[in-house]
């Protein structure tokens, strides 16, 4: 993945204009997955148990925690002490009237969270697997061709052929 990501401050503070997104590697070693277990509540490991397979269970224990870390970041709480609900869709929810609001995102080894103050707040995030269909190379000079022949300024994302 491109880019760094800024460590958090001490004392996170989110003002009323601002949205933070935080990212999480999902793919943590098993003894880590099983140092955090504790921080769910009891309903969050009751569901992490149900999951089929092993990897989805740690990777559902390691972003629910990861959550758990970040709301208590800006709540000022332990993680254990966070109350969550779910909505009717099963959009998780802090349980007070917190005006703290989240929006989490999860595909293969990675989760987002956006937060904000006094506002719905969303995020989202797909993994994409690239296959190279035949002929892409190809078709990717000749786009290229006709845009530059035209006086267009090339825009067309090129992969490596």
């Amino acid at each position: 993945m491109g880019g760094r990501w800024a460590t958090p401050p001490p004392g996170l503070v989110l003002g009323s204009a601002e949205v933070h997104v935080w990212r999480a590697r999902l793919d943590v070693p098993p003894e880590g997955v099983r140092a955090l277990e504790p921080m769910l509540a009891s309903a969050e490991r009751q569901r992490a148990a149900r999951f089929r397979w092993p990897a989805d269970r740690h990777r559902f224990i390691v972003a629910r925690s990861a959550l758990r870390a970040i709301l208590a970041g800006y709540l000022r709480l332990d993680p254990r002490g966070i109350h969550l609900t779910a909505d009717i869709r099963g959009k998780p929810r802090l349980a007070s009237a917190d005006a703290l609001c989240f929006n989490l995102s999860h595909s293969a080894d990675l989760a987002l969270y956006a937060l904000a103050r006094h506002c719905e707040v969303g995020v989202d995030l797909e993994r994409v697997l690239w296959v190279r269909p035949p002929g892409l190379g190809e078709a990717l000079r000749s786009v290229e061709h006709v845009l530059q022949a035209g006086g267009f300024p090339l825009v067309v994302l090129r992969s490596k052929v």
